[in-house]
Order: structure tokens, then sequence, then C-alpha cells
């Protein structure tokens, strides 16, 4: 899922700590708690989106023409051209930050690897994905018109067009 974006600059309310990076905010814990399972509804609707061979999916995942979307949209359309399927996707997050908001962005410093996953063919041969080695990357995600910068407490599961309340990736960069 790794294009930088403008520098938003912090909403207010945002304090940062003297000892903290200059870059990253202060969030309580429960804040960050949220976003993270927002990240982790956006990766499971990923997952689907491999497995189902879905390239609509992913309107739902990243801002479309965004360059994550791209780079996703091209690599699971050529999964499609194979009818290769992803089963069991898992990436899990292993930290999170918030470094910057506004009303209507977040930017996160992610550490993530994959931990799952195998690629089946139409032969229907399993190939195991090799685990990756932690990775950090600074995530911006952008909420959709008319909704507020902040997560849902427990991203909803209710509506299928909208399982994270309305939040895109719209980059994604190596921190």
């Amino acid at each position: 899922m790794p294009a930088a974006s403008a520098r938003p600059e912090a909403s207010p309310g945002t304090t940062r700590s003297a000892a903290a990076s200059p870059a990253e905010s202060t969030a309580s814990p429960a804040e960050v708690a949220a976003w993270k399972r927002t990240l982790e509804a956006l990766d499971a609707e990923r997952a689907k989106a491999f497995w189902t061979l879905d390239l609509d999916a992913l309107d739902r995942i990243y801002v479309p023409g965004s360059p994550p979307w791209l780079r996703d949209r091209a690599l699971l359309a050529g999964y499609r051209e194979q009818n290769i399927r992803v089963e069991g996707l898992r990436i899990t997050i292993d930290s999170t930050a918030i470094t910057r908001r506004t009303s209507t962005t977040v930017t996160l410093k992610v550490t993530d690897r994959l931990t799952a996953g195998q690629a089946i063919d139409a032969g229907g041969t399993k190939t195991t994905l090799p685990s990756g080695i932690p990775t950090t990357r600074l995530i911006t995600m952008t909420s959709t018109p008319g909704r507020p910068a902040t997560p849902s407490p427990a991203p909803s599961r209710s509506s299928e067009r909208e399982p994270t309340a309305g939040w895109r990736i719209s980059t994604i960069i190596q921190a």
C-alpha cells in the first residue's frame, strides 16, 4: 500500500509534547487505538478485495485516483487476469502514532508487516506468502465530505459500503 501530500497543520486543540518528535502530536491511548482499529478495518476490506478479486472494493479503501489506489488496482487487476486469489491476507500493526491532523485528514505513523496469506491459482495450487519485515510508513487518510476527522470508536461493520465511517487512504510514504 505504499506520494507525499501537502503538510497539514495540526487541528485546534492539538498539543505537541516537548519530549515527542516535533512531527508527532500527543494523543490519548484511546484515540490512537481508535485510529488503529480504523486501519485494521481498511486492511480487512483490502484482504476481502484480494480474495474476491473485486476492483471496486478498492474505492472504499483508498481515495480513487490516489497513488496507493492506482498501485493496488494495478496489482489486483493483474491477479484478476491470472485468476489468482489471496486467502487469509493479514497485516499486523505493531505501532501507530498520530503525526498530523486537520478537520478532514489524519496522518498516522504506522509500523506494520505482512503476517499471513496465501495465493491460490486457478488450479487450486496454494503458495504461502512470506512474512514481511516490519516497515514504517506515514499513512494519510481523508474523510468523506461531511464527516468529522475523528475515527469511529469501533469501525462499523453494519454497512458494506462504509466499513470505516468514511475514511479512505490518500497517501502512503516511507517514514
